[in-house]
């Protein structure tokens, strides 16, 4: 029974990996015209993807250098209080 369904699985992808390439052979040239408006949309999210991936990663660097300022300040705060005023 196993068997059976092992070989009818292996007839479909014999079959999409004859017609994919040769349908992606036979096909002609597209005689289509995209405007400029396609190109500007694509390089304006182009752009948006580089600048949120600059921010991630300046965010990534940037925050625990922070949260160490914050804690050096913090400390140095804590032992100037500490000492008695003369």
């Amino acid at each position: 029974m196993t068997m059976r369904l092992k070989q009818k699985d292996k007839y479909p992808n014999r079959l999409v990996r004859a017609v994919v390439p040769a349908s992606l052979l036979a096909s002609g040239t597209a005689n289509a015209y995209l405007g400029p408006g396609a190109g500007l949309g694509m390089i304006g999210s182009l752009a948006a993807i580089v600048i949120v991936a600059l921010v991630v990663v300046l965010g990534l660097v940037i925050y625990p250098i922070r949260m160490l300022r914050k804690r050096r300040a913090g400390t140095s705060r804590d032992e100037s209080d500490s000492q008695p005023a003369k």
